[in-house]
């Protein structure tokens, strides 16, 4: 295959898979974003009655940023959008007015205060949307706003200036991308994005990457090739051959230097979020953050594995067109056929909301497992997987809940003990094992013993119904629990 692919055969692929919107979808996402600008005329005029002041005064603005605001988003995806109001607009007339006015559009709204960004969620005509807040130090909001400028920070709370990281951050990559190049940088995008969910690499939390930080390798791929002629098939060759030979953990800059505020430099070493990073990438806009906070060296191996097996297929001669490559390159990863050595992180919960709650919390924990584990002589490579398997289980005596929490899911319970019938939900995190040793030599049980300790310091009061358990399986032992989910 050569790099003269023609960009329509790619587009087509991806259209005739599914894995993008048709021109019927986009309809309906542009239908969307109508009905949100109206709310905000709305939200406006029911401002400006209740502080009295001229409706004429001020004008906040709806800004879609990450990969619909990009246009490189997947059929499904959700909307990011930030409200950008003006100093009379406070973050508590976002939460009741703006919420009430959405109520004429949905009735599955969602506040979530509690979190560096708040946002409302909501779901409108099948598409989830995250809509987030900044109130500026302005009288009003200027159609062609430059939100890369630095004097827009000014005065803002911690929750506003974390709230602007995703509109600069677009900002930024909008301007560094040549207006011609656009739909070729929009395809690739969305190629490495399923790519990535059809190998498991999706997901911050777990180690592994989210789409604004594939969005950044593909702009620094970007800004390092020749910007004569760009096509989406050599824009992936050069994607995977740049980072599966990136000498981590040399930082991934996308600017000359790392921005401080007002176009002053920070100096790399003196940011603590990049202390003992195995994989930095450094985002773009003042202030500065990484992008992946929660990589380990398991994960990065993972990830790097990944990359040069895409570059292999991508520079490959065995193919005779392009679809067939493709297919091959988003062939979804075999997981369990890849291991013979499991372990299981197992969270048994009564609630549905202990359930959810837990999932997002055992997410950023299991990469602390992989730490703890990684220094084991007889390991030798760590998988964890990004895909928890959930599924309700029924017990009728208090011996069976118990064996349920241990994980023996084809226990036969005895009638002879007292019923008392009940439902767990279980939801199990697995971690694909190699190891130089015979299994039964391998002793785990200190990590084991600390990693729960962290856990069990996660907990408050409304957890009283959380267990957890984390056990070796090989790979037959799984069977019951995929089959089951």
């Amino acid at each position: 295959m050569r790099s003269n692919i023609d960009n329509g055969l790619i587009k087509q692929y991806l259209a005739r898979a599914g894995i993008i919107e048709d021109h019927i979808q986009t309809k309906k996402r542009n239908a969307l974003m109508q009905k949100l600008c109206a709310l905000v005329l709305e939200f406006e005029e029911e401002i400006a009655r209740r502080k009295t002041f001229p409706r004429g005064d001020f004008k906040c603005q709806l800004q879609p940023f990450g990969s619909y605001g990009l246009g490189g988003y997947l059929a499904g995806a959700d909307i990011d959008i930030v409200l950008l109001g003006t100093r009379d607009v406070e973050r508590r007339d976002f939460y009741r007015t703006f919420r009430r006015a959405l109520r004429r559009i949905t009735e599955n709204i969602e506040v979530i205060k509690r979190t560096a960004v708040p946002i409302i969620k909501c779901n409108i005509d099948s598409i989830p949307v995250d809509i987030s807040f900044v109130s500026l130090k302005l009288s009003t909001v200027p159609r062609n706003i430059n939100l890369v400028d630095d004097r827009y920070l000014e005065g803002l709370d911690k929750e506003c200036l974390a709230s602007m990281d995703g509109p600069r951050t677009q900002k930024f990559i909008l301007d560094h991308i040549e207006p011609d190049h656009m739909p070729v940088f929009r395809c690739a995008l969305q190629c490495i994005k399923y790519w990535a969910t059809q190998r498991f690499l999706y997901g911050k939390p777990m180690g592994y990457l989210n789409g604004s930080t594939w969005t950044f390798l593909l702009l620094k791929t970007y800004m390092s090739v020749d910007s004569g002629h760009i096509s989406v098939f050599g824009l992936l060759q050069e994607f995977f051959d740049m980072w599966s030979n990136w000498p981590w953990p040399q930082p991934v800059l996308l600017t000359e230097h790392i921005p401080g505020l007002y176009g002053t430099a920070v100096n790399y070493e003196d940011i603590e979020d990049f202390k003992n990073s195995v994989m930095p990438i450094v985002s773009p806009c003042y202030p500065v953050c990484s992008s992946t906070p929660f990589a380990t060296i398991s994960t990065l191996r993972v990830i790097t594995q990944e990359f040069k097996r895409a570059k292999t297929i991508m520079k490959s001669d065995y193919f005779s067109d392009i679809n067939s490559l493709l297919m091959k390159l988003f062939k979804e990863l075999n997981f369990f056929g890849r291991y013979k050595h499991f372990l299981r992180v197992i969270v048994t919960s009564e609630t549905i909301k202990s359930d959810e709650t837990w999932k997002r919390k055992m997410a950023t924990a299991i990469p602390k497992l992989l730490e703890l584990l990684e220094p084991h002589p007889a390991i030798t490579f760590i998988h964890p997987y990004t895909k928890p398997y959930t599924e309700s289980y029924s017990y009728s005596t208090l011996q069976g809940k118990a064996a349920i929490r241990e994980g023996y899911l084809d226990y036969v319970e005895n009638f002879s003990s007292p019923l008392q019938p009940g439902k767990l939900l279980m939801t199990t995190h697995l971690i694909g094992l190699e190891v130089s040793a015979p299994v039964p030599e391998i002793d785990i049980s200190n990590e084991i013993h600390e990693f729960i300790e962290e856990l069990e310091a996660k907990r408050n009061e409304r957890d009283v119904d959380v267990t957890f358990k984390i056990s070796s399986s090989k790979r037959s032992d799984l069977r019951l629990l995929v089959a089951n989910s």
